[in-house]
């Protein structure tokens, strides 16, 4: 009886860890780009005044610069497995579009995203596809998607 309880308070205390860590790594993801983003912010801007995003590919942290319709995805990270799939990284669109990175179906206006700490979440219906947003300033915005 006493193995068995003892067995039940490992197991306990490995899933706090375990959610623990996932919180916690989630937020170190977004606060490295943040910082990337702030220490290489004289480059991001230069990059809009010029057109030239290509030349953010330089930035180390930075996977690849895509032009995509009326935005540019600035991929700092890309990697999971099924549900747990996660994309994130910087995202520029000179109209301030919140949902230029959201996943297919986009949501039909900005007023499906609810306030989340210093940015917005979209949350799927019926799914568990979750999309974050928050400004970086001056038309870049951190993105993280998850499937």
């Amino acid at each position: 009886m006493k193995k068995q309880r003892i067995l039940w308070m490992v197991l306990f205390i490995a899933a706090v860890l375990l959610i623990f860590a996932a919180c916690s790594s989630q937020n170190s993801r977004r606060n490295r780009v943040r910082r990337l983003y702030q220490k290489n912010e004289a480059s991001f801007t230069q990059a809009a005044l010029g057109n030239d995003f290509a030349s953010l590919e330089k930035v180390s942290g930075i996977l690849e610069v895509k032009t995509e319709n009326e935005h540019v995805d600035i991929r700092c990270r890309a990697g999971g497995f099924a549900s747990e799939t996660c994309y994130c990284g910087i995202f520029y669109s000179e109209k301030d579009d919140l949902l230029a990175e959201c996943f297919s179906p986009v949501p039909e206006n900005t007023e499906k995203l609810e306030a989340d700490g210093s940015g917005y979440r979209y949350r799927e219906p019926g799914g568990d596809n979750q999309y974050y947003v928050e400004s970086l300033g001056n038309h870049y915005f951190y993105y993280e998607t998850r499937y």
